[in-house]
């Protein structure tokens, strides 16, 4: 395999937190903030899921259903929320209403991610398998099974699924065969995932993120920076952020502890973290990395 190691580049970054939006009650395991969106949902360990506006920050409304703590959600342009559990049960919602639309029944063990694309929703589990499920249906079209581990982060982006796992391997799956036709190796336990027309990008234990070639097994970039392990990544056009488990966009008003979430748009970032709060962000990157 050819390899080629290049350090991320440090950017310069202009930045000023825009508003603290929340606070709440047990760890803030998630958030989720479609860019066409102006709804931010939270998850927590106290079962619920809040809807919050992100122009006022004002809570509009508490989702309650799950039986325990909320690990993941997704968030499509029309605000529709698809939640996911340590119940192991995943929930379809119309955010705005409240009203839960689909409580979808199959996996073992707590869901630990989620990736949406159209009316379809890939679920990855603790109990080592993804599915495949329409959202307006309530159907399960696949179960994908090959992972040996807990799988933590999924990408999807209407053809392609890629999945990571605590054994350090990447999984590609066609999505209209669930077949699985090439893995790749991080070194280490995925945290993170990012999928686009031609790479792959890899967030891991290790604090490296590894840019893949999604067309054959070559490993094109080893960014290097983070001292701790990357747990959240997030890709807008040429801009890549990533999160790791002490801050980031460091200062006094940064988070106290792990960054669980990330999200960009054009005007904001926006960061969850275990210290109970989610923060925007007005952000200029004057130099980014290019992948």
């Amino acid at each position: 395999m050819h390899q080629q190691q290049q350090s991320a580049k440090e950017p310069k970054l202009k930045y000023k937190m825009l508003k603290e939006v929340l606070k709440v009650n047990g760890l803030n395991y998630l958030f989720t903030f479609h860019p066409e969106s102006k709804i931010i949902v939270s998850g927590s360990s106290d079962c619920s899921l809040k809807v919050w506006s992100s122009i006022t920050g004002e809570c509009l409304r508490t989702l309650i259903g799950h039986s325990k703590g909320v690990w993941t959600s997704q968030l499509s342009c029309e605000n529709i929320l698809i939640s996911g559990s340590v119940d192991a049960t995943i929930k379809v919602w119309d955010a705005m209403s409240g009203h839960c639309l689909q409580t979808l029944h199959g996996h073992t063990a707590t869901i630990r991610c989620l990736a949406l694309h159209a009316n379809h929703v890939v679920s990855g589990s603790r109990d080592t398998t993804l599915r495949i499920w329409n959202i307006e249906s309530g159907v399960c079209s696949h179960v994908l099974n090959g992972h040996s581990g807990a799988v933590r982060c999924v990408s999807f982006d209407g053809d392609i699924i890629v999945s990571g796992e605590y054994d350090n391997c990447l999984k590609i799956w066609d999505f209209k065969t669930a077949i699985c036709p090439r893995n790749f190796l991080h070194v280490d336990k995925i945290y993170a995932l990012q999928l686009t027309a031609n790479f792959i990008v890899s967030g891991g234990y290790d604090s490296t993120i590894r840019v893949f070639a999604t067309d054959a097994k070559v490993l094109k970039r080893l960014l290097k920076g983070h001292n701790s392990p990357i747990t959240c990544l997030i890709l807008r056009k040429n801009v890549l952020v990533s999160g790791y488990c002490l801050y980031t966009l460091p200062g006094v008003q940064g988070h106290s502890r792990a960054i669980t979430s990330l999200e960009i748009n054009d005007k904001f970032i926006v960061s969850a973290s275990n210290d109970g709060k989610i923060k925007l962000w007005v952000s200029k990157l004057v130099i980014s990395y290019v992948i």
